[in-house]
C-alpha cells in the first residue's frame, strides 16, 4: 500500500515537473520566435517604407483604400511616419487638427493609418510581428485602446484577437464592442443640432478634432458621418468658429 502511494506521488510529481517543463519551453520557443519576428519585420518596414509613394497626408489617406495588401501597408506606414508625431502610434494623443480644404480630422486619420497597416501587414509574410508593435504601441495609450481597440471598427476584431494569438502579445486585445466601419475619418459636411446628436447617440469631436464629451463637430461613428454642431436658436452660430 505504501509502495503504491509512493509510486502514485512520484507520478503526480513527474507529471507537475514536466507540464512546467512543456510551458517553458512554450515560453522559450515564442520568446525565439518574437526575435527573429522583430528583426524580419524591421527590415520589411524599411522596404515597405522605400516604396511609399511620397505624397500629402491627404493623399496618402485617399490611397489607404486601393492596391494590394502590400501597396495598402506601404501606403499606411508611411502615413503612419507622417502623421504621428516622430512616427510612434503610442502618441496618437498628441495627434491634432483637420485636413484642409476637405477638413477631415487627423486623429480619425491616424486611427485609419494604424488599423490599416495592421490588417494590411497581416496578409504578408513576416509581417506579423510588425503589425503587432505597431498594434502594441498604439495600444499603449489608454485613450487610444479604450476608444479604438476596445471598441473596434467592424472588421478588425478577428484581425486583432488573432494577431494577438499568433505573436503572443501580453494583454486583452479582443475587442468587447463593434461600431462603425474604415475609414473612421470623413470629411466635416452637413449640420445638425447638438440635442438632435445626443438623443441619436452621436459623438462629438473638440476643435482639435479628438473624440469628447461635448465640441463643435458631431461623430456619427456608426454611419461614417462627421457634421459641425449648430445651435437652433441660432442657426448662422457654429461653436468654435
Amino acid at each position: 500500500m505504501i509502495f503504491k502511494l509512493i509510486t502514485i506521488a512520484l507520478c503526480l510529481m513527474s507529471s507537475v515537473a514536466w507540464g512546467w517543463q512543456d510551458r517553458y519551453d512554450s515560453m522559450v520557443e515564442m520568446s525565439l520566435k518574437r526575435e527573429e519576428g522583430e528583426i524580419i519585420g524591421g527590415h520589411l518596414k524599411k522596404d515597405l517604407l522605400s516604396e511609399a509613394p511620397s505624397k500629402s497626408e491627404l493623399i496618402l489617406w485617399k490611397s489607404l483604400w486601393e492596391g494590394s495588401s502590400r501597396e495598402r501597408a506601404s501606403v499606411g506606414l508611411a502615413l503612419i511616419e507622417a502623421i504621428y508625431p516622430q512616427g510612434d502610434p503610442s502618441r496618437w494623443g498628441e495627434v491634432l487638427g483637420f485636413v484642409y480644404p476637405s477638413l477631415i480630422p487627423r486623429p480619425l486619420m491616424a486611427v485609419d493609418a494604424l488599423m490599416v497597416s495592421v490588417r494590411s501587414l497581416t496578409d504578408l509574410e513576416g509581417g506579423d510581428f510588425l503589425a503587432a508593435e505597431l498594434l502594441r504601441s498604439f495600444g499603449s495609450s489608454s485613450r487610444a485602446k479604450h476608444l479604438f481597440i476596445d471598441t473596434s471598427p467592424k472588421g478588425m476584431e478577428d484581425v486583432l484577437s488573432e494577431l494577438a494569438s499568433r505573436t503572443g502579445m501580453p494583454g486583452s486585445w479582443k475587442p468587447t464592442d463593434i461600431e462603425g466601419v474604415l475609414p473612421l475619418a470623413a470629411p466635416v459636411g452637413g449640420t445638425i443640432s447638438q440635442s438632435s446628436a445626443i438623443a441619436q447617440g452621436m459623438g462629438f469631436l473638440d476643435g482639435s478634432g479628438v473624440p469628447s464629451n461635448n465640441g463643435p463637430y458631431c461623430w456619427d461613428r456608426s454611419s461614417g458621418r462627421i457634421y459641425q454642431v449648430v445651435d437652433r436658436r441660432n442657426p448662422l452660430w457654429i461653436p468654435g468658429l
